[in-house]
Parts: C-alpha cells; structure tokens; sequence
C-alpha cells in the first residue's frame, strides 16, 4: 500500500470500502485536540482538522495522545510480509519490549550488514512515518496502556512486563506524552484477569483457525474445545498457561495468561498475533490471489483465512518430523507422549494441560534419541530430531521471524531426515512465512489436476508474496 495519504483520500476509502482494512494502517489525529485515533473510531470529528498519520508512533512523535475511546493499543499491527525486514523489525521491537536492550535484541534478529541496516532504516521510516526508537517508546507506552486499563495489571507489575526500569519511570512517561495519571486508567468494571485485547480486520474466519489448530493440537500441551484455544509454555524459566478466545463483535481475540507469565506478556501477545494471524490485511491477501481463485474450485475461495504460526519452532518441526508418514491423529498423541516424556511439568486448571514441550537440550543426545526409538520413532526420525534441536539450540539454524527464508530453507533440507514438504511447511507455521509454497503436497497437487508440481510452482509466482494464504484456503477448504 502507499505510505502517502491525504485526510480526504483516507475518508473516501472509509466510505467506500469501511473503515475495516484500514484498522491498524492509518490513524487519525484531530490538530484540535490533539488525540488520534483508529479509522474505526466512531468519534465525530470535522474532516478539516485532521491530519494522517502512517502509524501510532507517528502521531505521538508529533505530540498526539492515544485516544480512549477506539483504544488504538488494541489496534492490529502493520502485517509481517516475506522480505520486508522493516515490519519484520517492528514486529521483534514488541516481542522484546522487556529486554533490557530492545532495539539491539530486535536488529541482531535481522542479522543486518552496515548498508541492509541503512535500507531498513529508509524503509522504516517510509512505513512507519518514524524511527525504530520512536517505535519501541509508543510501543511500550501503548503495552502499558493496554495492561493498565484492560488487564487489570497493578503499575509495578506492568512496569516490569513492558520494560520500564521501575514504576516512577512509567508515571512520568504517561504524565509527560498522556498527560494522564495511572489512576485514570483502571478498568471500570473490575479486573479482567490479566486479559490483553489484540485487534484484527475483518473478514476473520476464526472458525477455520480452531479447526485446523485442534486438528492438531499436541496432546497435553493444547487444548481447543469450545471455542477456546489453551496451551502450556515456558518464558524465561517461568512456565504457565494460556488461552485465546475470539471477540467477533469488537473485531478481536482475547488473550489470557497465568500469574506466572505476566512478565513476560509482550513476547506472549506478539506470539499470539502470529498464532492467530491478527495483524493479517485480508485485502491485500485477496488482491494477490485473484490468479488462485480463478484457477481453482470456488470452495477454495475463502475471505479471511488466516496463517497460524506456532509458538516454539522447535515444538512446530518436533512434530511436522514426526508427522511424516503417520496419520494427523497419531502425530498429535506421538507428540504428546513426546512432550511428556522429555518435557516440563506444568499444573493447569485446564483439563487436558499437564506439560510445556521440550527445549532443545532435551534432545540434544543419545540417551534422548535411544527413549524416541522405545517410543516407536524410527532411528531417521530421532536422528533429525537431535540434529534439529541442536542447530536451534546453538543458533547456527533459526526459525523465525525475520530470518532469511532462503538461507533456512537450504539449511533445513540439508539434514537428513528434512524434505521440501517438511522444510516448507516449517517456514510456514513456524517464522509465519507468507510465501510458502510446497507445490507437492497433496492437497496442493489435487487442486490443480494435470500439472506437475514445477508447473504449479511456475504458475505460483503470480500470487506472491501471500502463497502460503492460497495454501491454507486448499487445507481449510470444506470437502466437496
């Protein structure tokens, strides 16, 4: 999309397709009063005292205050699209908004020379209207906001878990760029158990989501039943639990997280928005594949379908290894006694979770791979698995957010025991990689009768860089 828009163009847009696709891409700042606000805000404000703004941090770089009525923190995010570093650095600053050294954590993830730090810099500031420093400081502020008016967070406690050196240094931001006492933003209607609204565009088919997550929820460690998606996971040395839910009337899911991982909540949400593909522009995904759509059977035609990451790389290859050759069903139960085996106990008041997966150095040994093989897992499969666990433990494989597609690619099919369909499916759901494509898979192959998988590949290229969306339409497709 142009990262230019004049007042009058955004309202034409508003008008003509809703203010829906626009959520989280542009925002409003009223030179009267200085507040800004989501284009979803119901607030009647004479189009002559507005001014566009790219994102939140560009409107409160040019002194606007977050308004209290659409809560912009809730807002979805600028989506996370193959090779664009740039939003991929926005994205890592709120994962690591609680590391002592957030901007420097969030650059190493990109692995940038001297002249690609420079392009994304330029290409920052044309997306965002601001620097990555302006970013991470309404970033935390808005967390904090978020925290303290939502999820019923005491201060010192939300201080800790968006990275503020104490609770006076939160105070005087928010008195400084609010204008506001933290008093003023407790919730009305008491706490909400340390629930965090994370805002998405519509169309949003959740339902679609759940079906393929419950698919194949790993036994002991998800669970999706009514509605609800809960799992177990560890952060820090802090292990807990936590939910999702969808709110479709206010255009977002609720995520809840236990005591224990209130630390580390902007690293839990930023998983969450992956997870459930929040921050998605089903528009431009739409756009892209007018080619699929016309090509293939109507059903896969779907508005809203999303791609889910997961929240441990290492949990998402555990099981795509173990998958292969095995039904969905026997993976998931293989994979939980996998987890219970080797991994962390976890107490839940939620039926069905009992353990956190592994981390890497369970794995990584013989003994570890001889107790795969008495659990039935061929010698292949554990050796990879050991491999696997190794080169993300040390760093010399990373599977995430921002890393180089093509370098984890060639690194993944290069161990034994990883093929293609595996290698792609990885850069899929676990660094939510939007240009996917195993072009022979099977549903892939029974979509396009005739042709080979080179020549679906070929005809592939038109729908980049959103592939891996034409993918999950031909897996979450009803049957015919």
């Amino acid at each position: 999309m142009q990262r230019a828009m004049t007042v009058g163009e955004l309202c034409r847009m508003r008008e003509e397709e809703g203010a829906a696709p626009l959520d989280g891409m542009w925002y409003l700042g009223c030179t009267t009063t200085h507040i800004y606000c989501r284009p979803t805000c119901t607030a009647h404000v004479n189009p002559q005292n507005l001014t566009v703004f790219p994102s939140a941090a560009a409107a409160e770089a040019a002194g606007f205050r977050p308004c209290l009525r659409c809560h912009p923190e809730n807002a979805p995010r600028m989506p996370v699209v193959a090779g664009d570093a740039a939003a991929a650095l926005a994205s890592l600053i709120e994962e690591n908004l609680a590391a002592p050294d957030c901007l420097n954590t969030a650059l190493a993830a990109l692995h940038l020379d001297t002249q690609g730090a420079a392009e994304v810099g330029a290409r920052f500031a044309a997306l965002f209207g601001t620097t990555p420093q302006h970013y991470l400081e309404t970033a935390r502020r808005l967390l904090a906001k978020a925290l303290l008016s939502g999820a019923g967070l005491p201060p010192s406690a939300v201080s800790t878990a968006c990275g503020y050196a104490n609770q006076r240094e939160l105070e005087r931001d928010f008195a400084e760029h609010y204008r506001l006492g933290l008093d003023r933003l407790a919730p009305r209607r008491g706490p909400a158990a340390y629930t965090l609204a994370l805002g998405y565009r519509k169309p949003y088919r959740f339902d679609l989501l759940m079906d393929f997550l419950a698919f194949r929820a790993i036994q002991g460690v998800e669970v999706v039943e009514g509605g609800r998606y809960a799992r177990t996971c560890t952060f820090g040395g802090d292990v807990g639990w936590v939910t999702v839910e969808d709110n479709p009337e206010k255009s977002r899911i609720l995520l809840s997280v236990s005591d224990s991982l209130v630390p580390h909540i902007a690293r839990i949400a930023a998983k969450a928005r992956r997870l459930f593909d929040t921050d998605c522009a089903p528009r431009d995904v739409a756009a892209a594949l007018g080619g699929f759509h016309a090509q293939v059977d109507r059903r896969f035609d779907i508005a809203g379908v999303r791609l889910p990451c997961s929240f441990g790389a290492l949990e998402m290859a555990v099981r795509a290894i173990l998958g292969q050759q095995i039904t969905v069903k026997a993976a998931n139960t293989l994979a939980g006694r996998v987890a219970a085996r080797f991994g962390i106990p976890c107490p839940t008041p939620i039926d069905g979770l009992e353990a956190v997966f592994p981390p890497p150095a369970a794995f990584a040994s013989d003994e570890a791979v001889n107790a795969l093989g008495e659990m039935g897992i061929i010698g292949r499969r554990a050796q990879a698995i050991r491999l696997l666990a190794e080169k993300l433990g040390d760093g010399s494989l990373e599977l995430n957010v921002g890393c180089s597609e093509q370098e984890s690619l060639r690194a993944l099919v290069a161990l034994d025991g990883i093929g293609p369909w595996t290698a792609h499916y990885l850069l899929m759901r676990a660094c939510h990689h939007t240009d996917g494509f195993p072009a022979a898979d099977y549903g892939v192959k029974l979509a396009f009768p005739g042709l080979t998988p080179k020549e679906i590949e070929r005809a592939s290229q038109a729908w980049r860089p959103y592939r891996s969306y034409a993918v999950m339409s031909l897996w979450c497709a009803p049957h015919a």
